[in-house]
């Protein structure tokens, strides 16, 4: 079991030297732009407001249970 390992080993180091490389593609990202239209999103879809009425439910369920 184990020289099959070695065997994969040497096959895959030996791929690589032959020039294969895996390279990633790079894209400018707009950090700003891409809050903001998440944040957009946020308020539009109605979650805000499902936000803000659990912060208050679970305030005031806090303060009935303590």
């Amino acid at each position: 079991m184990p020289s099959d390992l070695v065997a994969n080993l040497h096959c895959n180091l030996d791929t690589f030297s032959h020039g294969l490389i895996l390279a990633q593609q790079f894209q400018n990202v707009d950090l700003m732009t891409n809050v903001q239209t998440s944040w957009t999103e946020f308020l539009h879809s109605g979650k805000a407001g499902v936000l803000a009425i659990g912060v208050v439910t679970g305030y005031m369920i806090r303060g009935i249970t303590s």
